[in-house]
């Protein structure tokens, strides 16, 4: 039973589903916050701006300001939700796909064993056609040497069993001739 037509071959929308379903758990990644948030300092010097308005804020004579600005987001729109639900909706219609190719397979092979049934008891039941035929014609053969029958009643008899093991040869012959996928 080497031939290649009945191996079972892996399933690509099983990969498909798995690669669905990373990517859904990777989309989930943008909701918590980054590793290395925004983080900046300065430093100046307000010495230019006291000269430039005199009598301002800054009446010491000279300073300097820092500042640190902190770059967290807090809110990136609606873009990470609906991705989410994209790569989970990805999921689920990959999974889908893939358990409707595993029923589409099991039906198959029942639809292909049920045929299988059917060829064997079609066969067996010819088989049993060409032996009634066969003790008819017999019986027709022996009533004509007695003389209870006519040539034509042999004829008709002998034709019933060439009939029956012809349909008997068909049917073995469509049984085994036939493949199953």
């Amino acid at each position: 039973m080497g031939d290649d037509r009945h191996r079972i071959q892996r399933d690509p929308a099983g990969a498909r589903t798995g690669a669905c379903r990373r990517r859904a758990r990777h989309q989930h990644r943008p909701l918590r916050p980054p590793a290395d948030p925004g983080l900046s300092a300065s430093i100046g010097d307000n010495a230019g701006w006291q000269n430039e308005y005199p009598g301002g804020p800054n009446t010491s004579g000279g300073g300097s300001t820092v500042g640190v600005t902190l770059n967290v987001p807090i809110f990136s729109g609606f873009a990470t939700q609906s991705g989410v639900r994209q790569a989970v909706d990805f999921r689920d219609i990959a999974a889908d796909d893939l358990e409707a190719q595993r029923r589409a397979v099991v039906r198959g092979t029942r639809n292909a064993q049920r045929s299988l049934a059917a060829g064997e008891a079609e066969v067996e039941a010819r088989r049993l056609s060409v032996v009634s035929a066969q003790a008819a014609y017999e019986a027709s053969e022996a009533g004509l040497e007695v003389g209870t029958r006519t040539i034509v009643d042999v004829l008709i008899t002998q034709q019933a069993l060439y009939n029956a093991q012809r349909e008997y040869a068909r049917s073995r012959h469509a049984l085994w001739s036939t493949p199953c996928a």
